[in-house]
């Protein structure tokens, strides 16, 4: 990632790795999308605080496992 410098705001965007579609678990149920995992875990972001970091972090699921 680059330094943001100057900028007031700043975003990235990624993709999460697409499982295959007919993988399911132990269970014979589907897995859980890499992006839907992403979320709950960025919950864990929106905990912590600091002096540098923003105050406002969000995060959205678009199409095809893309994370905004």
């Amino acid at each position: 990632m680059f330094p943001l410098k100057d900028a007031e705001m700043g975003a990235f965007t990624f993709f999460a790795s697409a499982l295959p579609h007919d993988v399911c678990g132990s269970n014979g149920l589907p897995l859980t999308p890499n992006s839907i995992k992403i979320l709950g875990r960025f919950q864990i972001l929106k905990t912590i605080t600091h002096p540098r970091l923003c105050q406002y972090v969000d995060i959205s699921r678009g199409k095809h496992e893309r994370l905004v």
